[in-house]
């Protein structure tokens, strides 16, 4: 967390740099990757590619895919995420450019591996595999600056409801006496079954190139 936090704040100042060099340089089309997915202590690494592009004006729209990555703590993460993401500009010269709003769809299905305690009698490491659907609904501020007019960061902040359906493949007596692995973050709200709703927030930054 501490690292996605530098390098939000880093990415933020590059954002204040590039506005002095560019004044609303308009994205007709680019592609943009999150690079601080890569480290994500919550659901392992997810490596995500998108496209912006013009509708009308100063309205844009995002579409993006991502692919998870196994890493050493979930073993056999799978699973891929889907963004569609309309977005209006608020400059007064109906550009794409600059400051945004935009309400971000989200999917994301995932699987993986953990190994916890099973506490009993005879206390014992069972390796179980999880299921994710996640789908949430977030509203979003942002801002875009280009450099040289090609190079492009997106920083941006958001708020909204999340809901989550998630199974794993422990027997119930298992569920009862599980020992939660302490090396995995939050590893207890992250692995349980059931169904969620709960709000959520989002911060972070993409970085992208803009082709026109």
């Amino acid at each position: 967390m501490k690292a996605r936090i530098t390098l939000i704040l880093t990415l933020f100042t590059l954002i204040g740099f590039a506005q002095k060099k560019d004044s609303l340089v308009e994205i007709k089309f680019c592609l943009k990757t999150a690079p601080l997915y890569l480290i994500d202590p919550f659901s392992g690494p997810c490596l995500r590619l998108g496209t912006e592009f013009k509708i009308h004006q100063n309205i844009a729209g995002y579409i993006e895919l991502g692919g998870f990555i196994p890493d050493l703590i979930l073993k056999n993460n799978s699973g891929f995420t889907v963004k569609l993401e309309p977005k209006v500009y608020l400059n007064k010269k109906h550009l794409c450019a600059g400051t945004y709003v935009s309400a971000e769809l989200f999917y994301k299905y995932q699987s993986y591996m953990v190994s916890d305690m099973i506490l009993g009698a005879v206390p014992y490491s069972r390796e179980y595999d999880v299921y994710k659907n996640v789908s949430s609904l977030i509203f979003k501020y942002g801002k875009v600056k280009i450099w040289r007019q090609r190079f492009i960061i997106d920083g941006f902040v958001g708020a909204g409801m999340r809901y989550r359906e998630s199974s794993n493949t422990l027997t119930p007596d298992e569920r009862m006496n599980i020992q939660y692995n302490k090396d995995h973050l939050f590893s207890r709200s992250l692995h349980r079954p059931g169904s969620y709703l709960l709000p959520t927030i989002d911060f972070g930054a993409k970085i992208g190139y803009r082709f026109k």
